[in-house]
C-alpha cells in the first residue's frame, strides 16, 4: 500500500489545517463508522438511509479516515466525537503505519475507562 499525496502539504507540518479540518464539523452520534474506503461508506449510507429513514434509531456518522492521519486532527476527533459514542468501528487500511496518531488516541480513551 502506497500513500499518494493528494493535497499539498506534509502531516507534520506546524501549521494548523483549519480548512482541511472537516474532522471538527462532525458531531457525537451513537455509531461511528470511519473508513479509509469511500465505497464502504457510500454502501453503508445508502443502507442505512433505506433501513432506518423513519423510525426511531442510534444515531450513525460516517467520515472518511484519511483526514484522520494528522495529529491534532485524530486528537481533535477523539476528544470531541469518539469518546461520546456508544460504538465505533474503524477499518482502517494500512494500519498503524498510517493511522499512529489515531490508533494511540483509541488506545487512550479505552485506557481511561470508555465503553466505546
Amino acid at each position: 500500500m502506497h500513500r499518494i499525496a493528494t493535497k499539498p502539504g506534509d502531516l507534520d507540518s506546524e501549521r494548523k489545517l483549519e480548512n482541511e479540518f472537516f474532522a471538527d464539523h462532525q458531531t457525537p452520534a451513537d455509531i461511528l463508522f470511519i473508513s479509509t474506503a469511500d465505497t464502504e461508506l457510500s454502501g453503508l449510507a445508502q443502507v442505512w438511509g433505506k433501513r432506518f429513514r423513519k423510525k426511531a434509531s442510534p444515531t450513525l456518522r460516517l467520515m472518511q479516515a484519511n483526514p484522520l492521519q494528522h495529529p491534532d486532527a485524530a486528537e481533535h476527533y477523539a476528544d470531541h466525537v469518539l469518546c461520546k459514542a456508544r460504538l465505533a468501528i474503524f477499518r482502517l487500511h494500512g494500519g498503524y503505519g498510517y493511522f499512529p496518531h489515531l490508533l494511540d488516541e483509541i488506545l487512550h480513551i479505552k485506557s481511561h475507562g470508555a465503553k466505546t
